[in-house]
């Protein structure tokens, strides 16, 4: 009976995970609809913004709000990415260059994800808001010992 719980952890951990790295996967190739078809139709969302706190309650205004951040963008590039269980939450990291022309900018994204069967019930989003990035200026240290990685996201779509 243990071993049959333990199974049954084991893949909804990695469920879990998959559903992390394909979220930054479908930010990074601009397919912000796919957002939809890893949340619950009424997931609620809370944003911290550097604006202050948003409140959501459908699937459908999270992507709107995804859009409103990302669309438009020439080019998305993962520079550092994480997808972890922390307890009963999945968390997902993201720290995303910007292109559109020769405008760049540096977004940070943290989520914590609380899933039922498979998709995303509740999630709690953290944002360090949109900076401008100057022409050759370098990458920030990702500070993230554990992920081994630049884009766990990208591993397998090359």
């Amino acid at each position: 009976m243990a071993e049959v719980q333990m199974e049954k952890q084991r893949v909804e951990r990695t469920v879990a995970e998959s559903l992390g790295k394909d979220w930054i996967g479908s930010i990074r190739e601009g397919a912000l609809d796919r957002l939809a078809q890893f949340c619950s139709p009424r997931v609620t969302s809370r944003l911290l913004l550097p604006g202050g706190l948003v409140s959501l309650n459908t699937a459908a205004d999270l992507v709107s709000r995804y859009r409103d951040w990302f669309d438009g963008y020439t080019a998305i590039r993962v520079e550092s990415s994480r997808v972890s269980q922390v307890g009963s939450k999945l968390g997902i990291f993201y720290r995303l260059l910007l292109q559109d022309g020769g405008v760049s900018e540096r977004i940070e994204q943290q989520l914590y994800c609380s899933l039922k069967d498979g998709h995303v019930q509740q999630l709690h989003l953290v944002c360090s808001g949109f900076h401008p990035v100057q022409p050759g200026e370098p990458a920030p240290a990702a500070g993230l010992p554990q992920s081994g990685m630049a884009d766990p996201a990208a591993a397998g779509s090359s």
